[in-house]
């Protein structure tokens, strides 16, 4: 299982302004037109960062911090 506040780098007491922080820094990092030497890695990183937006969004988080 994937630990979502692993993959943003934030405590698990993290504010939901450093979640957004934090997704927007790796999105950036991991963007695949950001790593063309390394597209592959880039592409699964960038969908795993996305995956993990939704589920602070939408999934189970979403009922305890709103973003």
């Amino acid at each position: 299982m994937v630990d979502y506040y692993e993959v943003l780098g934030v405590q698990r007491h993290a504010s939901p302004e450093d979640i957004k922080k934090a997704y927007r820094k790796q999105a950036l990092k991991w963007h695949p037109d950001k790593n063309p030497e390394n597209k592959e890695e880039a592409e699964r990183k960038f969908k795993q960062v996305a995956e993990v937006l939704g589920y602070f969004r939408f999934g189970t988080l979403a009922t305890h911090r709103p973003l």
